[in-house]
């Protein structure tokens, strides 16, 4: 799904950002308005559209700790509208998300899971 238009990597990105910032607003502005939540990190919860993921967030960006939201890495994914996140969540934790995005350019889907190992990916 990479165009001209928008580059996924720099979507990922400006959600990192707007995680360490601890913006929800940037962050909401980031999901297509139908947007898919599936998080594994809290047992399996799925939530859709911008006031869901709202709900997961809001508490999540206000429990974050200092060391919360820095990249381990980045990378495209298989599929050329996937990109895929290792980062430290919000209790600096390692997970890994998978993002997939809409022609818009913002982000029609995540799927997170918490990571086993190192922090070096």
């Amino acid at each position: 799904m990479a165009t001209a238009e928008f580059d996924p990597l720099g979507v990922v990105v400006d959600w990192l950002d707007a995680c360490r910032a601890r913006s929800l607003d940037q962050l909401l502005k980031l999901y297509e308005a139908g947007a898919i939540l599936e998080c594994a990190c809290d047992g399996p919860r799925s939530y859709r559209g911008r006031r869901a993921i709202a709900s997961y967030w809001i508490d999540r960006l206000d429990a974050a700790v200092d060391e919360s939201f820095q990249l381990i890495n980045i990378v495209p994914g298989e599929d050329p509208d996937c990109v895929v996140l290792d980062y430290l969540s919000y209790e600096g934790k390692p997970v890994r998300m998978h993002f997939t995005f809409a022609a818009s350019g913002k982000i029609a889907a995540t799927v997170c899971a918490p990571t086993v190992g190192s922090r070096a990916a």
